[in-house]
């Protein structure tokens, strides 16, 4: 269950050009005392198992 406090981040994967402006302004909020709170990682498709949560 969700805590109602928390904050979430959400990004569109399509929209996304790999330019890790995002993990920048993350490492920017003041909450985070200047740690990203983003882990990027790039699946290659063509070489990966796609999974679901279960």
């Amino acid at each position: 269950m969700p805590v109602p406090d928390a904050l979430e981040f959400f990004l569109d994967p399509g929209r996304c050009i790999g330019c890790q402006a995002c993990i920048q302004a993350c490492t920017e909020c003041d909450t985070h005392k200047g740690q990203s709170m983003i882990q990027l990682d790039y699946v290659d498709r063509a070489h990966s198992t796609q999974t679901v949560p279960v």
